[in-house]
């Protein structure tokens, strides 16, 4: 291990007096995110700090993770019962959905100030914890760092829907990271093999089962993107799981996607390099999808259903009933009004970014994605 990464692990020993990381395999992704990051990216001040806070972060979780099991054992005995995921291409409105799907009470999802800290694991008969409003604190600081980015996605709080995927952060295999960073080098590893990720994915359930013990679930609704990249390997740690699959004309989803990266790369980095961004987003992501399809073909499309963006947009209460009917989950009463006052109380944003302006080629896209559209042409119209 290299002299940097030994010295992140021992400065999260010292923090917390641990030194047990757990099972599973991070030592190796760490080193290759670390890397990539030095190697292809021009920190700046922020992104110095935030490279560093997060990493040690991220291993002091791990450390808290593992006291937590050795002294209560049983939390290893919980059921995961009634496990869905919100997955698909970014920018196709499934961060709409899973907090629309979030407003029934009977549904457990990942909150994002249990994210960031799931250590002590969260417990039902304390709700009000202290972590809300330190996460609270963190948000409104992001949100000035990059004020742009409360256009882009709905305005969330620390209670509100977070991508698990952070959840992978902790083993340093998670696509999220060079939403800050430019890493291309690290992406092309981290999807060369979905096996990549099954330790990653083994230690992202072992979480789950943490903040399930003193908070339990009936069912968990949980959402990130990048799942689409890597399903094989999220199915083998949640076997039977069923996925919520939304859809959005690839061109659109690009474009938006390149846009948020950068702006949120800004802030960290000198080298955003947006004309780079198109070629890269659009093969990983046309990757991605073509591997998902070919796994829904190997498992069966009853594990699926299908979400259209346009139609999300047009009716997401339709939408929203429409999951809940396929997932036999009963709606609650309020949930109609609920959706109304939501829709009310989080505006849609504007944003038009211009694909020439990352390097994105219409004709290249079309190509990338041609089995996707024309499987899913109904949808993603």
């Amino acid at each position: 291990m290299s002299g940097e990464a030994q010295a992140y692990l021992d400065e999260a020993k010292r923090l917390t007096g641990l030194t047990d990381f757990g099972p599973g395999e991070f030592e190796e992704p760490l080193e290759r995110l670390l890397r990539s990051v030095h190697d292809e990216s021009c920190l700046t001040e922020l992104g110095r700090g935030a490279l560093y806070g997060g990493i040690v972060s991220r291993l002091v979780t791990r450390l808290q993770v593992e006291a937590c099991y050795a002294n209560a054992p049983e939390i290893d005995d919980e059921e995961l019962n009634d496990v869905v995921f919100v997955i698909g291409l970014p920018r196709t409105g499934s961060t709409v959905l899973g907090q629309l799907l979030a407003l029934n009470p009977e549904t457990r999802y990942l909150r994002r100030w249990e994210a960031a800290e799931p250590c002590p694991p969260p417990d039902a008969s304390a709700p009000n914890d202290p972590r809300i409003e330190q996460i609270a604190a963190r948000i409104a600081h992001f949100e000035r760092v990059v004020p742009g980015h409360a256009q882009l996605l709905p305005r969330s709080g620390p209670n509100d829907v977070e991508e698990d995927s952070m959840l992978l952060e902790c083993s340093f295999v998670s696509p999220t990271w060079e939403a800050a960073y430019r890493c291309p080098s690290y992406m092309d590893w981290l999807l060369s093999d979905e096996g990549n990720l099954d330790a990653g994915y083994a230690y992202h359930r072992r979480i789950l089962k943490l903040l399930q013990w003193k908070w339990p679930a009936k069912r968990w609704m949980l959402r990130a993107p990048t799942h689409t990249l890597t399903i094989a390997a999220l199915d083998r740690a949640y076997p039977g799981s069923r996925y919520v699959w939304t859809h959005r004309d690839p061109l659109a989803v690009i474009t938006s996607v390149c846009s948020l990266l950068t702006m949120v790369r800004e802030a960290f980095v000198t080298n955003p390099e947006p004309m780079e961004l198109g070629p890269i987003v659009g093969r990983n992501w046309a990757h991605g999808v073509n591997c998902a399809m070919r796994f829904r073909d190997d498992i069966g499309a009853h594990r699926f259903l299908d979400v259209s963006h346009r139609e999300q947009l047009r009716d997401p209460l339709a939408v929203v009933s429409e999951v809940h009917e396929w997932l036999g989950w009963p709606m609650s009463p309020s949930l109609a009004d609920d959706v109304s006052r939501w829709r009310e109380e989080k505006p849609k944003g504007v944003h038009r970014p211009v694909p020439a302006d990352y390097g994105i080629e219409r004709q290249v896209v079309e190509r990338q994605f041609a089995d996707y559209t024309e499987r899913f042409g109904r949808l993603v119209g």
